[in-house]
């Protein structure tokens, strides 16, 4: 029959090797904790910093506009046109629906859903990406473009995007879904310095939004995702 024996001195040396142990793995937990902490601040710093900030609600339906000169005959038709061309500001509600069910469609199908960015369109680009090896899709809501072509730069940069997507939420906090689409509607670039969907309308068309088909809102509705690769030249004579 076996005897146990109980020796205190090897008791002792496991129970100061527990000890140290726990105490180790908490001084590393503690450091690690520490070492994620500084390093997303400074991640956070380097991509908020500097961010613009976004313009009043006013404001947004004027910045970055460039100036434009027109001349027009007596019966308006354009002798000479230079700059941009804005057209005539635009009510989404007074629009074929359409019209609008076009660009929904085209560029952010859940945009009455999310708050500004689309996580699982984020995604599904991200995944689609890394499969093709290059930018084949692209993963921006609606509010995301809007903010891009008013207030930031088009660089494709970590930085920037994570600037718009922080704007972009901030945006939906303070305008409705009908405003955002109304300003998206009036401000878009489309191609051929023409911007908003008037103006690309009478560029393109020769006829106002009002009056667009659904396959010439379609065309129009694809010019955001590459503007200067899929419009082509024309030339302003129309009247208005």
């Amino acid at each position: 029959m076996a005897v146990t024996t109980f020796r205190a001195d090897i008791e002792h040396h496991r129970s100061k090797r527990g000890k140290g142990r726990r105490s180790f793995f908490f001084s590393f937990f503690f450091l690690f904790i520490m070492a994620a902490s500084i390093g997303g601040y400074l991640l956070l710093d380097s991509l908020f910093r500097d961010m613009p900030a976004l313009p009043s609600n006013e404001e947004l339906w004027t910045v970055g506009r460039d100036p434009a000169i027109e001349f027009r005959t007596s019966d308006g038709r354009i002798l000479l046109h230079r700059g941009p061309y804005y057209g005539e500001a635009i009510d989404p509600e007074t629009l074929p629906e359409h019209v609008v069910e076009a660009f929904i469609a085209g560029e952010d199908k859940q945009f009455y859903k999310h708050n500004g960015i689309d996580i699982g369109a984020i995604f599904r680009a991200a995944i689609a990406n890394w499969k093709a090896g290059s930018t084949v899709q692209g993963g921006s809501t609606l509010t995301q473009q809007l903010v891009k072509n008013l207030v930031l730069t088009p660089e494709q940069t970590l930085r920037r995007k994570a600037q718009e997507m922080r704007l972009a939420i901030e945006l939906e906090t303070r305008l409705s879904k009908e405003e955002i689409l109304a300003l998206y509607l009036n401000r878009i670039y489309l191609g051929n310095r023409a911007y908003g969907i008037d103006a690309a309308s009478f560029v393109y068309f020769g006829k106002t939004a009002h009056q667009l088909t659904l396959a010439e809102a379609s065309f129009l509705a694809a010019l955001p995702k590459a503007p200067t690769r899929l419009s082509t030249e024309v030339e302003l004579t129309g009247a208005r």
